[in-house]
């Protein structure tokens, strides 16, 4: 085809030749190459998906499925619970062995070598409550807790003994029914002769370690030692230990009563989505709603990407991560028979511990909007004006002002043969990013890399008579991160830190429309002291008049929630039920709810009968 522009025509040499691609071809092309989730979120939504009529959705080929073990094709032995396939296993190890004794049948080689080590490992997997998963459950499916564990569990063997596991935070996105299961694993390491090291937030974890090391007092410039090095008991008489604190901690306090009162309700009708099947289910407005249960149970499944789905389509303005591929393909599966409440809601922030960035171009000043600001207050300085720079001279990500070794990243990459490549620190900028004349120029004697290097804590103080660039200093502190510096970069910020960094850049913004806030497991991975932090500022957005529903596994954060959705009993298929919605006391007396029984262990209360 010829192309004569029309628009813009100037741009171009004039009318060229080019080949007409159709637009089943492009789109294919785009999912299959794109780099961009947006771009693939926005192709797929004109695709539509069905069970393969080849293979009925077995994924294989019809010679692999003759092939039979135990009278079953592979498809269904994977398709098969996790429990359910172990005890098929065992009960097959079984007879092999009475077998054997009996000297009476033939035992292939390699399922008398394969048999033991499958059993070992599904036995580790159910034992840390995974049973209920089958082995061709999609990854993308599987909640926080489940795909913890299921990095753990296949770790274990049997009969290993002198090995050190050194594990971060195995406890985070865990229900306490599930901790305990993982403190029980720990004590079978150690019972084996192996050595457990954690570094761990959950309390109930650090109580029952032999030996503590507390690193503190507080975090950035304000920590880095280790304030006590000793058993347990010791911790307790360190001042300056803010963990100890919390281990010593007093009983947990049930909110019998909300702290305010529902503006109106959002219900939900029929809700079918992954192992949810027609559920009806109320959200409260203008509460803050903590929605519980154990790993599996639906909980993100509800909150994620029904009621994500639901609100994100019906109100004007959204705030969320950007679509991936398997977001398009959630929001397919979310069947919902009646709603009603969404003309309350006018607008939806969803935060999720997606990275806030992909580069290390993306940092904390740009990602909350400060650097605009801090660029603008360079601008403005005589010597900036002297020289007719305007704010893209104090940009990294601009020609005119980033350092053109590196392209304002601070950081080159250096190749090594045979090896991954590595990054060191730029050798003409020496990681400040910016070209030499541009740190020529300074406010109240900073360069604009000295301000990136700032903590949030040191950056207060700085900033101190700029109000606009000072709120959003205050958000980040309030929400426990003075410890950040501007210019980390978010490839480097953990899934808690950017969930913090986003409810952040919220909370500094000031709007009078209702806003429902989403948040999946917003503590996970969390100190104690700044769990406290977090749980003040959602309770701030309630007292402004928005309805924050949250995805919990902390119990101090259920503890202070006006009302809590409890969702099980069980996990996967045994799941996607509501036991309780109701306030946090009434639900430490709910025989149903295993949350419930965990919730009045901490309260130190009676359940009734």
């Amino acid at each position: 085809i010829t192309v004569v522009p029309t628009r813009e025509a100037w741009r171009t040499q004039g009318p060229y030749e080019g080949q007409w691609e159709s637009v089943a071809r492009y789109l294919r092309r785009t999912v299959a190459t794109t780099k961009s989730d947006t771009n693939r979120a926005r192709a797929l939504s004109f695709f539509t998906s069905r069970t393969c009529p080849t293979c009925d959705g077995h994924r294989l080929n019809a010679a692999a499925l003759q092939v039979r073990y135990l009278d079953s094709s592979i498809w269904q032995l994977t398709h098969r619970s996790l429990a359910s396939l172990l005890e098929v296993l065992q009960n097959r190890h079984r007879a092999l062995a009475e077998s054997d004794a009996r000297d009476d049948g033939p035992v292939l080689g390699a399922e008398r070598i394969l048999l033991p080590a499958a059993i070992s490992v599904l036995d580790a997997v159910n034992g840390l409550g995974l049973g209920h998963l089958s082995m061709d459950r999609a990854a993308n499916t599987l909640s926080t807790g489940e795909l913890q564990r299921l990095r753990l569990a296949s770790q274990v063997r049997e009969g290993l003994f002198g090995v050190a596991y050194v594990l971060d935070e195995p406890s985070a996105g865990l229900h306490p029914a599930e901790k305990h299961m993982l403190s029980k694993l720990f004590e079978r390491f150690i019972a084996e002769g192996n050595s457990v090291l954690l570094v761990e937030h959950d309390m109930s974890l650090v109580a029952k370690a032999d030996w503590i090391i507390d690193v503190g007092p507080k975090a950035g410039i304000s920590g880095g030692r280790v304030i006590y090095s000793g058993p347990i008991y010791g911790l307790a008489d360190v001042e300056e230990s803010i963990t100890a604190r919390f281990v010593n901690a007093p009983p947990l306090q049930l909110k019998d009563t909300p702290s305010r009162e529902a503006t109106g309700k959002l219900q939900l009708e029929g809700v079918n989505a992954r192992t949810i099947e027609d559920l009806d289910v109320d959200f409260p407005l203008g509460q803050l709603t903590a929605v519980s249960g154990v790993s599996g149970s639906g909980k993100s499944t509800l909150v994620t990407h029904v009621l994500g789905t639901i609100v994100g389509n019906s109100v004007s303005t959204t705030v969320s991560d950007e679509p991936t591929n398997d977001d398009a393909a959630d929001a397919d599966d979310v069947k919902v028979r009646s709603v009603t409440g969404l003309e309350h809601i006018q607008r939806l922030v969803h935060i999720t511990q997606r990275p806030i960035g992909r580069t290390p171009r993306s940092v904390v000043a740009t990602y909350t909007g400060l650097f605009d600001r801090v660029r603008r207050i360079f601008a403005a300085t005589d010597e900036a004006k002297q020289r007719g720079w305007g704010i893209g001279r104090f940009s990294f990500n601009v020609t005119d002002g980033r350092c053109p070794e590196c392209s304002g990243l601070g950081q080159i990459e250096v190749e090594l043969i045979f090896l991954p490549g590595s990054y060191a620190t730029c050798p003409v900028c020496h990681g400040q990013r910016f070209k030499s004349e541009i740190l020529e120029v300074t406010w109240n004697g900073h360069t604009v890399a000295d301000i990136l290097d700032l903590s949030v804590h040191e950056a207060k103080h700085v900033f101190a008579e700029e109000a606009t660039i000072l709120r959003a200093l205050e958000a980040l502190d309030a929400i426990g991160l003075g410890y950040i510096t501007l210019g980390q970069r978010a490839t480097e910020l953990s899934g808690g830190e950017a969930q913090r960094i986003k409810l952040a850049t919220e909370l500094q913004r000031i709007t009078t429309k209702h806003t429902l806030y989403l948040l999946d497991e917003p503590s996970s991975g969390l100190h104690p002291a700044d769990v406290a932090l977090l749980n003040a500022q959602l309770h701030r957005l309630v007292d402004h008049g928005h309805t924050v529903i949250v995805v919990e596994h902390d119990q101090s954060v259920i503890a202070t929630a006006d009302h809590v959705i409890d969702m099980g009993p069980g996990a996967g298929e045994s799941g996607g039920q509501v036991i309780a919605a109701v306030t946090p006391a009434e639900l430490g007396q709910d025989q149903n709810s295993t949350t419930g029984r965990y919730l009045a262990l901490e309260a130190n209360v009676t359940r009734g009968h």
